[in-house]
């Protein structure tokens, strides 16, 4: 090893114990004289200032540029020796700990400033250059597992959730810029996969930790991670690394402030309204993960050029789309579109008809090549997968348990395998993976109708659809409706009267009996243009709206027609029904109703008829565990057949 790098290696690494021994000092110390803090303060940034004045290689010899840059601390110095003695609960004083995470802060920059400077010198500026390498990386892990080594609570929800964001930090592709593609998108998944379990804590810490400090470490952190995100967006957009360096910066300084800040442990006022905010919060996150990590790796993985590729069009709206995949490329089942430059040109043919349809088009195509990739599939996938086994694990009835455990095996398959509703699958790979035939898709909604017959809606809105995934879990429990609007039990007819008529449509055009349909330069796919407008268009406009609309709001108020026809199964098929009307009559909580994902009257239902039978319910069961006296039971057709037997 060069002399210079043997240098390198040692002064990093003493810089950096030096470092977590002083943070080690102050934070083993609940009380300490504000003249003792304010001296572990100067020796950081002395130190950071000194090593970057050892990074200048244009002012003489070593000596001379230490001895330079050790001067401008010096005259902090005698501002120390006059800060009082008086002792002080450091952790409390916001002011103290952002001087501090400041001062570590500015230390990390100046050990990345001397990294680059001795390795490959400042391509970027001194900025970008001090934070985007590996070395930079190194220190980031390093901080993540000395901080949460010395935690007193390693199993805390605050303390893991401080070490999954600062290791998912650590890991961002900038830091890799300077290594191989490899290299970059290696780090891109392993950073969204920690990202993804770092979301996960942060759901559970705003449900189970109530007081103050919890709460606004849960919305520090997902403000972090959205900004990473719009950092990491502009990179794979145009490979400018400024917004993903400030958002490095902004991120270190929320870790070293909240990992060192304490404040009082009083409950948080309004814990709705902050579950509300984070829920935004997230899914602004997890879309421009998803647009980030679609877009560059697809650049990185696309085999006609090396850092990019052509304009594609999305062609999922017309038939063949098996023929536009890029099957010489190992990963293109998980990187299919590039969602920036399909939403470009969606915006172009958009323009054949005019200019308020190009926005509206280039707006559905950019959300439907976000929603609809693998990657977002099984990043939201595994997040939601984990709050359904919440529920799983705490339920304390046979049907809840059952239900959730048929979520969890259920959806895997039918995302990945199954050409329900559309040739093109909206959320999964059977499009990509085999060109769907009308008679393949014939044969699925027949077994689906199958499956309705013996057991009513639920298999559609509680097992395989995505919608159970999103709602049917603990986090989501605390949006329940609290009222069912008699106006949607009319207006689910008229949004559903487009399905049949789509699909009719369809299956007219595979017979030859009409011609396709064009409007400018685009030729719509009457199914993948319903299925997807409804299925990744709408639903995602409900879905960010969850605290105004309620769970399950495609069931509620009936916008989804794939619903609503499995709804109907429920009139014919499938009850709720009571033991004894009078423990219903006598009733004064009405916790079925209060558990109830659509707001359907239950009680009122119970005693007017002895059963509820709506196409809205989407059985999932909640009613049944929720009463207190055990008084509500299902049936269906495969219970009774069984009862028969």
């Amino acid at each position: 090893m060069p002399p210079a790098s043997v240098f390198l290696l040692a002064y990093i690494i003493s810089m950096m114990a030096i470092t977590f021994f002083l943070i080690h000092f102050l934070l083993s110390r609940s009380m300490i004289s504000q003249r003792l803090f304010f001296l572990v303060v100067y020796i950081i940034i002395f130190m950071a200032v000194s090593t970057f004045g050892v990074s200048l290689s244009d002012i003489g010899s070593f000596s001379m540029r230490y001895s330079l840059a050790a001067i401008i601390p010096a005259f902090l110095y005698p501002v120390v020796g006059r800060v009082p003695q008086r002792k002080v609960e450091w952790r409390a004083v916001k002011l103290l700990v952002l001087l501090l995470a400041a001062s570590v802060v500015a230390m990390e920059l100046s050990m990345g400033f001397l990294y680059s400077a001795v390795t490959k010198g400042i391509p970027y500026g001194p900025l970008i250059s001090s934070i985007d390498n590996p070395e930079f990386a190194i220190m980031m892990a390093g901080d993540a597992a000395f901080l949460f080594s010395i935690a007193k609570k390693k199993r805390d929800l605050v303390e893991l959730s401080f070490l999954t964001f600062a290791l998912s930090m650590s890991i961002m592709p900038n830091f890799f810029v300077t290594l191989s593609k490899t290299a970059i998108l290696a780090s891109t998944l392993a950073s969204a996969f920690l990202m993804a379990v770092n979301i996960v804590f942060l759901y559970i810490t705003q449900q189970r930790r109530p007081d103050m400090r919890s709460q606004g470490v849960v919305m520090a952190l997902i403000v972090s991670n959205l900004f990473m995100m719009v950092g990491l967006a502009v990179f794979a957009v145009n490979r400018d690394l400024m917004v993903i360096t400030v958002s490095m910066i902004f991120s270190m300084m929320v870790y070293f402030s909240y990992s060192f800040f304490r404040s009082d442990v009083r409950r948080y006022g309004n814990l709705k309204r902050n579950a509300s905010i984070l829920l935004l919060l997230i899914n602004a996150t997890e879309l421009t993960m998803s647009f980030a990590v679609s877009t560059l790796g697809f650049q990185l993985t696309f085999t006609g050029s090396p850092y990019g590729s052509p304009p594609t069009i999305f062609a999922g709206l017309v038939p063949g789309m098996v023929k536009h995949m890029d099957f010489n490329n190992a990963l293109w089942w998980l990187f299919p579109f590039n969602p920036y430059k399909d939403g470009l040109s969606a915006f172009r043919m958009g323009m054949s008809v005019g200019t308020p349809f190009a926005y509206f088009w280039s707006s559905f195509i950019f959300i439907m090549t976000v929603t609809m990739t693998p990657f977002y599939a099984i990043m939201m996938g595994s997040e939601m997968s984990y709050l359904v086994y919440e529920r799983y694990r705490r339920s304390r009835t046979r049907q809840v348990k059952s239900g959730a455990a048929a979520i969890l095996a259920g959806i895997p398959p039918f995302v990945i395998l199954i050409p329900f509703y559309t040739p093109f699958y909206v959320f999964g790979m059977s499009g990509m993976l085999f060109a769907v035939t009308s008679t393949a898709l014939m044969v699925s909604l027949g077994a689906l109708v199958v499956a309705l017959i013996f057991f009513g809606r639920k298999v559609q809105c509680n097992l395989v659809c995505m919608a159970a995934h999103m709602w049917t879990n603990t986090f989501y429990d605390q949006f329940r409706p609290r009222r069912n609007g008699t106006l949607w039990n009319y207006l689910r007819w008229v949004f559903f009267i487009p399905m049949p008529l789509f699909f009719g449509v369809y299956f007219l055009q595979t017979w030859n009996v009409l011609p396709p349909i064009t409007l400018g330069k685009i030729t719509f796919h009457p199914l993948n243009f319903y299925g997807m407008f409804i299925l990744n268009y709408v639903w995602w406009f409900f879905y960010f709206l969850t605290p105004v609309f309620g769970t399950y709001s495609c069931a509620r108020q009936g916008w989804c027609g794939f619903g609503t026809l499995a709804g109907i199964f429920n009139k014919i098929f499938f009850r709720l029904r009571i033991r004894d009307p009078s423990a219903c009559d006598s009733c004064t909580t009405r916790e079925c109703e209060g558990s109830c994902p659509v707001a359907i009257p239950l009680r009122t239902d119970f005693l007017k008829r002895g059963y509820s039978n709506r196409v809205s319910c989407v059985g999932c069961s909640n009613c049944i565990e929720a009463c207190g006296q055990g008084n509500i039971y299902s049936t269906d057709l495969w219970a009774r057949i069984r009862k028969r037997k």
